[in-house]
Order: C-alpha cells, then structure tokens, then sequence
C-alpha cells in the first residue's frame, strides 16, 4: 500500500510540473485538481485551508512512517 501511495504522490508531482509545458495537460489539471484547488481558494475559509494543508501533511507523515517500518 505505501508503494502505491509513492507512486500516487510522484504521479501527481509529475502531472503538476507537466502542466507548465504542455497546454493539454494544464487543461486537465484546470478541470480536475487545479478546480479542486480553485474551490478551496474561492469557498473554503482560512481555517478549512489550514484543516486541508495539515491533515495533507500528516497522512505524507504517516504515510512515509509506514513505510519505512514495513
């Protein structure tokens, strides 16, 4: 499960560094997670933000604990 949580977070790196050099790719990432991310910005209040970010953190955290001892 940790590899595949791996593979998931380089995926998503990947797809985000893509998007600055190819203009499809930024369409995909603009009506998928960029959009996520827009709705966040625009409906989400500081403390939801801050909720989103620290819990984001602490399954990376725990994520990388896990594996390390599996």
């Amino acid at each position: 499960m940790a590899i595949f949580l791996k593979f998931l977070l380089i995926f998503l790196i990947l797809f985000w560094v893509a998007r600055f050099f190819s203009r499809k790719i930024n369409k995909l990432w603009a009506g998928t997670i960029g959009a996520a991310i827009e709705w966040l910005n625009n409906n989400g209040t500081r403390l939801m933000k801050y909720m989103f970010i620290l819990a984001g953190l602490v399954f990376l955290f725990l994520v990388f604990q896990w594996s390390r001892t599996g």
